[in-house]
């Protein structure tokens, strides 16, 4: 994907995509994934204790969900415009 969006949680971390496209989602994510979706819902919360990274489209660095992913630690970049649509399920991506 290259680079963009807005740094809301520093770190490096790898792992593959998972795309969030509704809540139901949230059940199937694997252990180590990246989690993508449209944005940062607190609902996502839920995940962070297995994910490696979290790429939203839109959201904000100053938000709640970017609060608590700086206290878990996973490095959250949010407000790319396009990750959705430009990531690929199951796609080995490094967030940095």
């Amino acid at each position: 994907m290259g680079r963009g969006g807005e740094r809301a949680a520093a770190g490096t971390a790898a792992g593959p995509v998972f795309l969030v496209r509704r809540d139901e989602d949230l059940h199937r994510i694997p252990l180590g994934a990246v989690l993508v979706a449209k944005h940062a819902s607190t609902r996502y919360v839920q995940a962070l204790g297995k994910v490696r990274a979290v790429v939203t489209d839109a959201g904000s660095a100053a938000g709640h969900f970017a609060s608590v992913a700086r206290e878990f630690g996973v490095p959250t970049l949010v407000r790319t415009g396009d990750a959705t649509a430009r990531l690929v399920e199951g796609q080995v991506v490094t967030v940095h």
